[in-house]
């Protein structure tokens, strides 16, 4: 009986431990994504702000636009911002149309908008 128990309780540990490491493994894969995230969002200010095409007005609504995705992407539970950044990556992207298309940042929106899309699971 004593045996049985000690099998028993050993068993449970290891559960514990393996829960313990894939909730590690969870949390880094995370943090990959946050920091690939971060830097798309950095990359995407670069491309606006360096925009020549662009007018001061445009560059400030699309640089707000950036930033509500960065909120939304921070709290992905909160549908109101979720709404918000879909909205503000679909103005980003009319933004772009009306540019020429070798210009920084309609290159940037063609590949740095589609990877912070496949980033943000609340984005359809």
């Amino acid at each position: 009986m004593h045996k049985i128990i000690v099998i028993i309780l050993t068993y449970f540990v290891l559960i514990i431990v393996e829960a313990k490491a894939m909730n590690k493994n969870s949390d880094s894969s995370k943090d990959n994504k946050n920091d690939e995230l971060k830097t798309l969002l950095q990359e995407l200010m670069t491309a606006i702000e360096s925009e020549n095409e662009l007018d001061k007005d445009k560059k400030a609504d699309a640089a707000n636009k950036v930033k509500t995705i960065s909120k939304a992407s921070q709290n992905p539970e909160d549908e109101g911002l979720q709404k918000k950044a879909s909205r503000a990556i679909k103005l980003l992207e009319t933004l772009t149309k009306g540019l020429e298309p070798a210009t920084k940042l309609a290159t940037a929106c063609k590949i740095v908008l589609l990877k912070i899309i496949s980033l943000l699971p609340f984005i359809p």
